[in-house]
């Protein structure tokens, strides 16, 4: 079973979630994208502006979320000693613009509706190497302003 989202086509449709792979110019890959809904009433306008923004996504609206990535780094790597960071191949990032040097962007993304205020949201799961453990995760409200940077939790909000 099928769904056609406009502008994106087909999706396959797995009782709460629709799942396909699109192109992403930021990521300059495919990304599965796993839409979890659970009603029958889906705005597919709303959703398919949400993944248009995405896919479509310039670099700007990551580099304004510098402050917020660099703000995790800080926050996942301040109780490593020097010896611990060495040990670790945690890197020393003390400018705040170098911090997407050493982050890869994912190749999966999950949208999501908040139940609460009907947005929709796109969470992706990078990899970053100072935390390869749990990684890094940026929440997108609408596909397009970055609202979250944290560890890879799955949550839209703090």
């Amino acid at each position: 079973m099928t769904i056609e989202i406009p502008g994106h086509g087909e999706f396959s449709d797995s009782g709460g979630e629709w799942t396909a792979s699109m192109s992403v110019d930021l990521v300059g890959d495919e990304v599965e994208f796993t839409v979890v809904h659970d009603r029958e009433d889906v705005d597919l306008d709303q959703l398919a502006m949400c993944l248009s923004n995405f896919r479509s996504l310039s670099e700007r609206a990551l580099k304004d979320a510098t402050p917020l990535v660099f703000a995790y780094y800080r926050e996942a790597t301040e109780d490593f000693s020097d010896d611990e960071r060495e040990e670790y191949g945690i890197p020393e990032i003390a400018d705040p613009s170098e911090v997407w040097d050493f982050v890869t962007l994912g190749t999966a993304a999950t949208v999501e509706r908040d139940d609460e205020t009907g947005e929709w949201f796109v969470v992706t799961e990078n990899e970053c190497e100072w935390e390869p453990e749990h990684g890094l995760q940026i929440v997108l409200r609408n596909g397009e302003e970055v609202t979250r940077v944290s560890d890879a939790d799955g949550s839209i909000h703090e």
